[in-house]
């Protein structure tokens, strides 16, 4: 969902950007486009330019009172479904009041009206529940009925607060909720993501698998191997298939996470004869590599930052040779033998490592600091 309102956005927008980096992290000025309409036949066509939330058209109704449609697309569906989280995102600042929904922005600090005075809001206040907040409005003055609750009541004192909207005021100003509650006229779409995410506690592996030296298949594979969520024969059973349980690399035990990951005979080969050329005595099982990566910098070893980066890197590099060549013994009966996947776990280090800028504060390279303590073949 939250791909697709970034999706969203992008197109329907105009952005500004306002500092460096990826555009699914950055930060962007809100200037959406403004006559983003849907024609008879679905299709999605963006006009002039000015404030996108108060002239969203589809067909002849405003986006904000649009209910779902067969007839409508995909697209279309997903943005409707964004309306509840917007009504919690989007603020105005009056201006002309001729871009904002009377009913469904926040433009009164009350939140939506719609959502204060309840669906009988429109014929109570006589405003229809497509207006704008100028409709509202006569000869430079508020035009409201008088108060019949407790609701319309604080509304109304709310109102004697805020000047009626006025053209010599500009366009109204849209404004974003930011990670510190406060409201802002830029859109973060980082910020934004770490507020309607699900939040779940840090594991202690995290910095094993995910680093920007990372190569995406792999981490992608080491982390479904942490959680133990590779399809190892073991789940298989216990889904009922039957499948025989030892493992295709060895022939000596039941495969499952913890085996394949080293404590296989074969594996264990492979991890082992790489890492410990950096650090003695490496362990077999993921969580205490991982502990014992990342506390490398600690004493006694003291180990330097290349050297545990390039460890990782092994860590994740050799999970993902070991599941490929798990896969093809048992899909292809094509096995290759332990020497074979040594060569070819050197030579995706040495692809990944020269693809890797010099850092400042080293005199050497990750390369070069791989070819300090590994010379292949052994």
């Amino acid at each position: 969902m939250y791909l697709y309102f970034v999706s969203w956005w992008r197109r329907a927008s105009r952005w500004t950007r306002t500092q460096a980096g990826d555009d699914l992290h950055g930060e962007h000025e809100l200037r959406p486009a403004t006559s983003f309409t849907v024609e008879a036949d679905d299709e999605l066509h963006c006009g002039g330019f000015g404030e996108f939330f108060g002239d969203l058209k589809t067909s002849r109704k405003s986006f904000w009172v649009l209910e779902d449609s067969q007839r409508l697309s995909r697209t279309v569906k997903c943005m409707l479904k964004l309306k509840p989280l917007l009504k919690n995102f989007l603020q105005c600042e009056i201006g002309n009041g001729k871009s904002v929904s009377f009913w469904f922005v926040n433009w009164c600090g009350l939140g939506p009206l719609i959502d204060l005075l309840g669906a009988s809001g429109p014929r109570q206040l006589r405003v229809h529940k497509d207006a704008l907040v100028s409709h509202a409005t006569l000869d430079g003055d508020w035009r409201m009925p008088a108060a019949r609750s407790n609701a319309q009541q604080l509304f109304m004192a709310k109102l004697t607060s805020i000047s009626p909207p006025n053209d010599l005021k500009g366009d109204d100003l849209f404004l974003w909720k930011r990670l510190s509650c406060t409201f802002a006229k830029f859109f973060s779409s980082k910020e934004t993501w770490q507020q309607i995410r699900h939040h779940s506690p840090l594991v202690s592996w995290h910095k094993a698998v995910w680093f920007k030296e990372a190569v995406p298949r792999y981490s992608f594979i080491a982390w479904l191997a942490f959680q133990g969520r590779l399809p190892t024969k073991d789940r298989l059973r216990s889904w009922g298939l039957d499948v025989p349980a030892s493992c295709v690399l060895c022939s000596n035990g039941i495969e499952t996470h913890h085996h394949l990951f080293f404590d296989c005979p074969f594996s264990a080969t492979i991890w082992e004869a790489f890492a410990a050329k950096f650090w003695p005595s490496p362990p077999s099982g993921l969580l205490p590599i991982s502990v014992w990566i990342l506390q490398a910098r600690s004493p006694p070893r003291a180990a330097s930052s290349q050297s545990v980066t390039i460890v990782k890197l092994i860590l994740q590099a050799a999970c993902y040779l070991i599941w490929r060549e798990r896969n093809a013994r048992i899909f292809t009966n094509d096995a290759t033998t332990s020497a074979a996947l040594q060569a070819s776990l050197d030579r995706t280090l040495r692809d990944r490592l020269l693809s890797l800028p010099g850092s400042p504060s080293s005199s050497s390279s990750l390369l070069a600091s791989y070819f300090g303590c590994i010379l292949f073949p052994f």
